[in-house]
């Protein structure tokens, strides 16, 4: 830098630059006393990269000397998960379902005649009556018994008209009698006639000959002729009359016929008049009262009976498909029957048992459901299970056999996938053996019930299936099982239990 500044200091002098000889002395000075500029500038360069070389060298050397800190590898991903525990088992299966209690014989007993109710026995609602049945006399011989009264209605005017027909049929047997007699008087007549015919065919006969003869006149021939006419003519009358006597019977008879009709018409309205319990039970109704007037067709009373109740229960098309096959196989379904769903796991309340032996024949066309007819015979109950009770049902539906599949939760199912947790195996990191690993497996679904399952082929007998954190378990995922569900804790957890381990019933 000292150097440019000197030569700009002689260029820039006018002094030196007029001067020759200052310039000739300045020029030798220069060439011998400095280097040329390119090799400055050379020398610059090669000098700073020398010393860059330098101090990069030095920081290797240092840096070589420093220990480097200790780095941690990336931890694999365990996620912590509970499974399932595959297990076979024979189990029954149950529908729930529910329903109001009706009487299976419930009768309502209405007026065949109209009166007025002239007494009344001296029953009320609760009231048990019996009806008609057929008992055995010691001889051996089978006897109707009628039912209890209930009710008399007037029973004059019906009796007055049973008096009235056996008066017409008392008549009719009279005209019987007397048209018999009139047919033998009119026998009698005939033959008679027949006589004063022959008599006086005899005697014309004869009066004709005379007067051939010219013995007897013609007045008196045509008087003898007339006198003839008029008896074959009472004769034809008569035998016309003997021929009538049979159709007059048959009108009689016919008469008779109509008559006795009449009465056992009146006899039956005279026996209606006169209310019976038409079957066994108990008085769950009183519609009228003594002194009332009664028409044909009013109600009097409701009669039912708790001997046998039933309850129809609402189940799905292929539930009622279920209950039919078994009906046909002469199974009836079980059915448990309870106020309250809890009442069938506590042992507090009552348990009320009977059988499916119907089904409808028509489906509900809103609900989309059958109704399946419980009956339960209460004298084999512990109470009397009586009508209009609200009861939830557990009606047994066939068993699920081991060889139909096994029973997995349905949260455990991924579009038709399940995850299984597998051992690690030994190739794999010791960090890792501790853990499961998440192997996707294939499964079919035979059916569904509620939250579980029934699935064929793909999984194995003690095999673990995955059921919790399914939206980030994916395929060789290390797993941290938690807790390992039984099939026996799965069915703890349901509140109304609808399968069951199959107990085999040992013969004794």
């Amino acid at each position: 830098m000292n150097t440019v500044n000197i030569r700009k200091s002689q260029t820039t002098s006018p002094e030196k630059v007029t001067s020759p000889e200052f310039s000739l002395s300045s020029k030798d000075e220069t060439s011998t006393g400095f280097a040329p500029l390119w090799l400055q500038w050379t020398a610059t360069i090669i000098a700073v990269v020398v010393v860059l070389y330098l101090g990069q060298t030095v920081f290797r050397a240092l840096a070589s000397q420093k220990t480097a800190p200790p780095r941690e590898e990336a931890k694999p991903t365990i996620l912590r998960v509970e499974t399932f525990l595959v297990e076979p088992a024979a189990l029954d299966r149950y529908i729930a379902g529910f329903g109001t209690v009706r009487a299976d014989v419930e009768v309502t007993i209405s007026a065949e005649v109209s009166g007025r109710v002239t007494e009344k026995s001296h029953l009320e609602v609760g009231s048990f009556v019996r009806g008609p049945e057929i008992i055995t006399l010691p001889s051996g011989e089978s006897s109707r018994k009628q039912g209890k009264i209930i009710i008399q209605i007037d029973p004059q005017t019906y009796q007055e008209r049973v008096y009235q027909v056996e008066s017409l049929l008392e008549q009719d047997r009279v005209n019987v009698s007397r048209l018999a007699k009139e047919e033998a008087l009119n026998k009698r007549l005939i033959a008679q006639q027949e006589d004063r015919v022959d008599t006086m065919s005899a005697d014309y006969k004869r009066t004709l000959e005379l007067y051939e003869k010219r013995a007897e006149s013609e007045t008196t021939l045509l008087q003898k002729k007339l006198e003839l006419e008029r008896y074959l003519e009472t004769q034809i009358r008569l035998k016309n009359a003997q021929e009538l006597f049979s159709i007059r019977k048959e009108e009689i008879d016919s008469q008779r016929d109509t008559h006795r009709s009449d009465l056992k018409l009146s006899q039956l309205e005279l026996e209606k008049a006169t209310i019976r319990a038409p079957a066994t039970g108990t008085l769950s109704e009183i519609f009228v009262e003594e002194g009332q007037y009664l028409r044909m067709g009013d109600p009097i009373a409701r009669i039912t009976s708790l001997d046998r109740v039933e309850v129809p229960i609402a189940v799905t098309l292929e539930d009622a498909a279920v209950f039919d096959e078994l009906i046909k196989a002469k199974q009836w379904p079980l059915a448990q029957l309870v106020r309250r769903e809890t009442d069938l796991e506590d042992s507090g309340g009552v348990i009320w048992e009977g059988y499916v032996h119907r089904i409808a024949p028509v489906a509900d066309e809103q609900t989309r459901t059958v109704l399946a007819f419980v009956e339960v015979e209460n004298s084999a109950q512990p109470q009397p299970l009586r009508p209009g009770t609200f009861v939830h049902a557990r009606i047994q539906a066939g068993t699920i056999g081991t060889q139909q599949g096994v029973l997995v939760p349905r949260d455990a199912l991924l579009n038709g996938v399940v995850f299984v947790a597998s051992k690690t195996s030994d190739s794999e990191e010791t960090a890792n053996a501790n853990h499961n690993v998440a192997k996707p497996r294939k499964v079919t679904i035979q059916q569904t019930y509620q939250s579980f399952a029934l699935i064929s082929g793909g999984l194995q007998s003690g095999e673990q299936v995955v059921t919790t954190n399914l939206d980030i378990v994916a395929e060789n995922s290390l797993l941290d099982v938690r807790n390992v569900h039984s099939l026996d804790e799965e069915f703890l957890r349901m509140r109304i239990p609808y399968l069951k381990r199959h107990v085999e019933k040992s013969d004794e």
